[in-house]
Parts: structure tokens; sequence; C-alpha cells
């Protein structure tokens, strides 16, 4: 039953990375980094989400990307070899929507953070 819905919060979230790859592909002046921030943690929150419910548990019981990754590293705990924390926005906390990275080499990295979590979501 809910393997469709995590085929679709994965399709979802690989849409998601490639419309902030897509963006960050542009030539740097034109990059809208805003764009890029925010698609990058709807990615993250997406992938987790998927990986959650891959192991019969309700994403939706948890109220933030951090709690969603901490139940993630709980589950598998290879989870650490990608630390979402090393985002400037996000820490044990909470994602702090309203922080946002405005320049290029910064969402950039943090891109990179979504496509490890992705692959690992994928792959597991």
């Amino acid at each position: 039953m809910n393997d469709k819905r995590i085929d679709q919060m994965i399709y979802d979230g690989n849409k998601m990375l490639q419309t902030a790859l897509y963006e960050l592909n542009r030539p740097e002046e034109d990059v809208v980094t805003l764009s890029v921030c925010r698609g990058t943690k709807l990615t993250l929150d997406t992938f987790l989400s998927a990986f959650l419910l891959k192991n019969n548990i309700d994403p939706l019981s948890f109220n933030s990307i951090n709690e969603r990754y901490e139940k993630c590293l709980i589950l598998d705990p290879t989870f650490k070899k990608v630390d979402i924390y090393q985002l400037d926005c996000v820490d044990e906390k909470g994602c702090d929507v309203s922080r946002y990275c405005l320049s290029v080499e910064k969402v950039n990295e943090c891109l990179k953070v979504a496509e490890d979590i992705r692959n690992k979501v994928v792959m597991s």
C-alpha cells in the first residue's frame, strides 16, 4: 500500500532535485539561489520522509526535517555519513525556513547533501 506513496515521494524528490540542478546550471549571475535553497530543503524533507515510510513509520508524526533525520539515524546509523547539520540553516533545534543561503557556492554544497540523501534513500 505504501509502495506507490514511496515511489511518488521519490519521484517528486527527484523532480525537485532536477529543478534545483537546472537552476544551478544557469550562468552564475542568473541563478536564483533562493529557489535552489528552498528546493533543497524540500528535497531533503521528501527523501527523509520516503525513507521513514519505507520503514513503516509515518513521517507526519515528526515536526521537522531534523526530527525525521534523527529518526533515520536511529533506523540506519550510516545516515551519519550525510550530515544535514553541515547546512547553516539546519541544526539540532530545527530547520529555519526563514534562513536562506544567497551564495551559489553555498547552495551548491547544500544540493550535494540533498543528492547524497537521495542516493542513500534510493539504495536502501
